[in-house]
């Protein structure tokens, strides 16, 4: 959610400026197809006076192509500009591996829901049933973290 990161970030002395926020139109799962899109959002971002120093995706596979732009726009992760993802706890391939993400375990949730879905079918539990079922998220270190800039640093260290 927008509106928590950005309060998780005013909380550290940090900002996100709406000029730094990008919302893809997904049509496809094929995350190529916003290829330009996102392209032109980086370009507006990385040349803006006071640039963004990092980067979080709601996508393992959106980080995997801001990755690659930004590359082709001169910017070196994690030495420039730091980049995170959001993904699956099951972390295969050469770029996927390398990201930095906060991962949950996808298949887990699978199972859970096809859990339950069984028990509704069978009558063992309400079809309106409101029962909530809280998911661990965790931290895939990656090498797709740079430091913190000093001032975020600072705000850190005072609080």
């Amino acid at each position: 959610n927008e509106d928590c990161l950005r309060e998780t970030m005013r909380s550290v002395g940090g900002d996100l400026p709406k000029q730094f926020v990008y919302i893809g139109q997904m049509t496809s799962i094929d995350i190529t197809l916003q290829e330009e899109a996102v392209l032109e959002a980086l370009r507006r971002m990385c040349g803006h006076p006071d640039p963004p120093t990092a980067i979080y995706t709601s996508s393992d596979e959106l980080a995997e192509l801001v990755y690659l732009l930004l590359g082709r726009l001169g910017r070196r992760v994690p030495d420039d500009i730091s980049l995170m993802g959001f993904g699956d706890i099951h972390r295969e391939g050469a770029m996927l591996s390398r990201i930095t993400s906060v991962v949950i375990d996808e298949a887990n949730i699978g199972r859970r829901a096809v859990e339950l879905l069984s028990q509704m079918c069978t009558g063992k539990r309400p079809l309106d049933d409101e029962e909530t079922t809280f998911v661990p998220l965790s931290l895939s270190e990656g090498r797709t973290l740079g430091p913190a800039p000093r001032l975020v640093q600072e705000a850190a260290c005072a609080t």
